[in-house]
């Protein structure tokens, strides 16, 4: 039927009118023989609109000629102004599932766990891999800081405190590096971004973010401090002998040089 909203239907459209058509025959804003064509009589165009835009419209036809009642048009807009917010948020809704699962995916493949942290009432929900690299077996119940915290180094759990208030009550962001302590007694290297995703009054009240295991990268890196630790103790080893070897060439040089000297 949007192919026979011509300039006055699409003007009433724009504007949130409702359109009320008893005779498409008779009716002089219609083509009546492109309406007898699809068979509609009479029809009934209900504009839905959003954030002042129009977005979809309800439409109701007749076969043949018909005097809407009133309580009809007032039903049929009830219908819309019910039904198509309900079939937005149905797709926002299907939207968010696809993208969450395509997230999901993503954290999967890069063995990422992720967190969501409701500041406001200090509950965090974790995916499978945030449970998994902690040693433990998932079971999908909120959790409180203080239990992830638990998990963390003893010697790094101030500093990831201290992160996590600055994040949630200064910069916005929280990203730290710190040691967990796994179920199994295992310590790993771990990776931490966060980042404030809902405020109310200027008040952090929801945060999101990820972390990851870098124990490989930690390690590679204390290996690689640690040959040069050795060499430039090799290196400070091999000037302390050759110093060595030049105060003993002098001395040496001396003694033999002393007797000749009292010789002459």
């Amino acid at each position: 039927i949007t192919h026979y909203l011509d300039g006055e239907f699409q003007r009433a459209s724009v504007a949130g009118e409702t359109i009320v058509v008893r005779d498409t025959a008779g009716d002089e804003r219609t083509n009546s023989a492109a309406y007898a064509g699809l068979h509609i009589g009479a029809f009934v165009i209900v504009p839905f609109h959003r954030d002042g835009t129009w977005r979809h419209f309800l439409a109701i036809t007749d076969g043949q000629a018909r005097d809407w009642r009133a309580d009809e048009v007032e039903l049929f807009q009830e219908v819309a102004n019910r039904v198509f917010p309900r079939l937005e948020r149905a797709r926002v809704e299907a939207a968010l599932r696809e993208s969450e699962e395509c997230n999901r995916i993503a954290l999967d493949a890069a063995a990422m766990a992720a967190w969501d942290y409701d500041i406001a009432t200090d509950r965090i929900t974790w995916n499978d891999q945030h449970y998994h690299i902690l040693g433990l077996e998932p079971d999908h119940l909120e959790k409180r800081a203080a239990e992830f915290l638990a998990y963390v180094h003893p010697e790094d759990r101030a500093a990831v405190k201290e992160a996590l208030r600055v994040g949630t009550e200064e910069s916005g962001i929280y990203q730290a590096e710190f040691r967990i302590v796994r179920r199994d007694g295992v310590v790993r290297w771990m990776s931490g971004f966060g980042k404030v995703i809902e405020s109310r009054g200027g008040r952090a009240v929801r945060m999101g973010g990820v972390m990851y295991d870098v124990t490989e990268r930690h390690e590679a890196g204390e290996a690689l401090t640690e040959a040069l630790r050795q060499t430039r103790a090799a290196q400070e080893q091999a000037e302390a002998a050759n110093r060595a070897k030049d105060r003993f060439l002098a001395v040496l040089s001396h003694e033999w040089s002393t007797p000749l000297t009292a010789a002459l």
